[in-house]
Formats: C-alpha cells, sequence, structure tokens
C-alpha cells in the first residue's frame, strides 16, 4: 500500500474523531461514556491499522532481502563463471603460442630441432589439459613425429670419451661429466614440467597416451645415452614409435 493511502486513512480517522469531539447539535448527543467509547474505538482501529502496515513491512522487507539474495548470487555466478571464461581464454592462448613456437622450431632444422620442438610441445600441455579440449591425438603424433627424429648429437656437440662402457662428455663450463646425468641435467625443467603435469586433476584426460608417449622418449634417450655416435634413431625404433599398437 502506498504512503499516501496511509495518510489519507489516518487523517480521515483524525477528522471523524475531531468531529465527534466538537458535535453538539440536538437532539443527537453524544455522552461522556460514549464519546470515550468512540474515541478509544478509533485509536484502536488506528492502532490495528498501523500495526497491520508494519508487519506488511516487514513481509515486503524479508521478500526483498530474498530477492536481492537471489541477485548477488546471480551476479556471483556469472561473475565466476567469466572468471574461468578469461583463465580459459588465458591457457587457449598460451597453448596455441606453445604449439605454434614447437612447429617453428621443427621447421627450422637443425640438430636440436626435433628435442627443442619435443619440449615446447609437451610444455603446450600444461596449458592444454586446462581448456576444454577433448582431443589430443594431433599433440600426441608431432610428439611421437619429433622423437623418431632426435638425434645423439643434440647432446653430444661437444667432444665426448668412453670409459669402462661409461660416456663422458665435457660441457660448456669444460666440466667433465657422465653422459646420462648430462643429459638428465639438461632435461631438468621438462621433468619438473612432467610432475607439475601427472599432479593437476585434469592429468586423467591425457593419462594414458602420455605415459605411452613418454615411455618411448624415455627410451629414445637411452639410445642416445648408449649410443651417443649415432646420429639418428633406429628404423625400428622410428616404426614403433610413429605407428604404436
Amino acid at each position: 500500500m502506498k504512503q499516501w493511502m496511509i495518510n489519507c486513512v489516518l487523517f480521515i480517522i483524525c477528522l471523524t474523531a475531531l468531529g465527534f469531539s466538537l458535535m453538539k447539535i440536538t437532539p443527537f448527543e453524544i455522552g461522556e461514556d460514549a464519546y470515550v467509547g468512540v474515541i478509544t474505538t478509533l485509536l484502536s482501529l488506528a492502532v490495528a491499522f498501523v500495526i497491520g502496515y508494519q508487519i506488511y513491512n516487514a513481509v515486503e522487507l524479508k521478500n526483498d532481502v530474498k530477492e536481492q539474495r537471489r541477485l548477488l548470487e546471480l551476479t556471483k555466478k556469472e561473475n565466476d563463471e567469466y572468471k574461468n571464461y578469461l583463465v580459459k581464454q588465458k591457457y587457449q592462448t598460451q597453448e596455441g603460442f606453445d604449439i605454434i613456437s614447437a612447429l617453428m622450431t621443427y621447421n627450422s632444422g637443425g640438430i636440436t630441432s626435433p628435442i627443442n620442438a619435443f619440449a615446447q610441445m609437451h610444455h603446450a600441455l600444461l596449458s592444454s589439459i586446462e581448456t576444454d579440449r577433448t582431443d589430443y591425438e594431433w599433440i600426441f603424433m608431432n610428439m611421437r613425429k619429433f622423437i623418431s627424429e632426435f638425434s645423439s648429437r643434440a647432446f653430444t656437440q661437444g667432444s665426448f670419451t668412453e670409459n669402462g662402457g661409461e660416456y663422458y662428455i665435457c660441457d660448456n663450463n669444460k666440466r667433465v661429466q657422465k653422459l646420462s646425468e648430462f643429459i638428465d641435467s639438461q632435461l631438468k625443467p621438462l621433468y619438473e614440467e612432467g610432475t607439475l603435469l601427472r599432479k593437476n586433476p585434469n592429468f586423467v584426460k591425457i593419462e594414458i597416451e602420455y605415459n605411452r608417449v613418454m615411455k618411448a622418449f624415455a627410451k629414445a634417450l637411452d639410445i642416445i645415452k648408449d649410443k651417443p655416435n649415432v646420429n639418428v634413431m633406429p628404423e625400428d625404433f622410428k616404426k614403433e614409435v610413429l605407428n604404436p599398437t
């Protein structure tokens, strides 16, 4: 009910009470008891009306609060959805950048191109599993292709020697260390990324194929560690990597 309507009703009641108090027309006459009764009744009605109005306001206020809470929850939900959208867009952008970088590195040629391209494509997975992507076949296909073209010379461009069946290499700081340890140290960032991938709740999306690719990756490194003087991967290994069963 509008406030002006409330004011009008109260004003009319007041005028009526005032009229009864001033009325002296004969034979119409109101005694003291009747007057008090009428005034009391009118005041009771006014009080009851005011109380009813306050109850009505309380109910309306409760409904307004409920509606405001609903709108607040809706706004919060929309805000969360928008934030999630921005986050996914960020991951999609980073994924695209890493994939393009990997392909450009591979196409640039050179002894180290396949291993560097593999590392960049591997890094793309960190962003990829945070997106809505469900098809990873193309990414893993390229990773297999890169593995098949690894060259032992990617890690042994400097001089290396053999001693008791173990190969040693002189690194950029002129330190002699085992070739296997040198290769693992060079690939430490990639191994750390692999740990992050496995800890990610979304890892289940790529777990099976990722494990198969990384198994082929480890096997390629073993070949390089065992035969650092061989520039290309064995043909049977290439077939195994490119045509998994």
